[in-house]
């Protein structure tokens, strides 16, 4: 059985579609009744649990081989997540893929960097086998900024001249599936980026020539 955490989000939830369409049969673990409803359909069984509460976790392992963990950047994700790791030690040889990011180290200059690379040393430290997909930024994320682009003409980002190699969270979910349903991967860490490197200058620009508005 594949366990999926955070079905709910962009990536999670384009990951249960891919396995669903090809007929993979895919558990949820959902904080709510009213989250496994927005999830219901063929072969998508749903367990209320939290990753807040560890005792809420083994029923939902139970009988997982391979398990995606996507939780939201939190000051709490290392606690969260480390949770759930240790479920994965007490169910058994649990593969688990989890999703990081961008800069993900132990002495990353970013936080999510520290706290990504803090639990793929508990996974390690567990000897649980793993995959890690580490996408630097989504190009979902840009749509936060519609409403402004759209009322202003302005994209504004914290960038300066920075380029980064954006990817679509439905790619990175055909890395997750991957690595959830086929051999070779285990041990594997995974840079995922997109077909060049843009800065935000770059993305205003393209944004103008694809809406006929200029946007700066």
């Amino acid at each position: 059985m594949i366990l999926i955490v955070g079905a709910t989000g962009m990536v999670g939830g384009a990951t249960v579609r891919q396995l669903t369409a090809l007929g993979v049969p895919v558990r949820t673990l959902v904080r709510s009744a009213a989250r496994a409803a927005t999830l219901a359909g063929p072969g998508v069984e749903t367990v209320v649990g939290d990753l807040e509460q560890p005792s809420s976790l083994d029923a939902a392992l139970d009988g997982v081989t391979r398990a995606l963990l996507i939780s939201p950047l939190n000051p709490r994700q290392v606690e969260w997540q480390g949770n759930f790791v240790e479920a994965a030690r007490r169910a058994g040889a649990v593969h688990v893929v989890k999703l990081s990011g961008l800069g993900t180290a132990l002495d990353s200059p970013l936080r999510s960097g520290r706290w990504h690379a803090q639990t793929e040393q508990h996974i390690a430290d567990a000897a649980l086998p793993f995959t890690h997909p580490h996408p630097p930024f989504f190009m979902q994320n840009l749509l936060r900024s519609a409403t402004a682009i759209a009322a202003q003409g302005v994209l504004v980002a914290a960038m300066q001249a920075g380029k980064i190699a954006m990817v679509d969270a439905r790619d990175v979910a055909a890395i997750a599936f991957a690595a959830l349903t086929s051999d070779g991967h285990a041990g594997k860490t995974y840079t995922i980026t997109g077909p060049a490197a843009l800065s935000f200058q770059e993305v205003a620009q393209k944004l103008s020539v694809a809406t006929g508005k200029r946007v700066t």
